[in-house]
Parts: C-alpha cells; sequence; structure tokens
C-alpha cells in the first residue's frame, strides 16, 4: 500500500521476476496499474530507477476507470538474470 499527501508525488515500484535459469533480453513490456479513482488522480507517469534508465514510455492515464495503461521499450535490450 502507497500513501501521499494531496498534490505529492507517489512512486510505484514495479517488480519484474525473471523466471527464465539463464535469465532474459527484456526490451519492451505492457503493464497496467490499478487504483482507485475515488482516494486520488493520476497526472503523470515516468520511467525511475535504473533498470528503464533509457527506456521510452507511453502511458495512457484513465482516472475514470483507475488505470494507468503503460508500454515501455528500449532499442537495446538488457539482460536480467534468474531471480
Amino acid at each position: 500500500n502507497l500513501a501521499g499527501s494531496p498534490g505529492s508525488t507517489v512512486t510505484v515500484p514495479v517488480r519484474i521476476e525473471v523466471t527464465e535459469a539463464g535469465g532474459v533480453s527484456f526490451q519492451a513490456a505492457d503493464y497496467a496499474l490499478s487504483f482507485d479513482p475515488a482516494r486520488f488522480a493520476v497526472s503523470n507517469a515516468r520511467v525511475a530507477g535504473t533498470l528503464l534508465a533509457g527506456f521510452n514510455l507511453v502511458a495512457e492515464i484513465d482516472n475514470s476507470a483507475g488505470v494507468v495503461r503503460v508500454s515501455s521499450y528500449a532499442a537495446n535490450p538488457v539482460a536480467l538474470a534468474n531471480g
């Protein structure tokens, strides 16, 4: 559970768990984040942190439905180890 004051920024961590024994090559992903639109609204989505540094991000924010749909992609893949 995440919390924030009105007008503040809330960082939502997204975890990618690799189950392939030899790891994977990660170059793009589509995912959706759900939230309670009666409690807050989303105004922006961006990449933060080291795994997706250099990735492009396209976000579709639907505050009525309480969903943020995100596509992230990069020109070059990133190697992710198992675990």
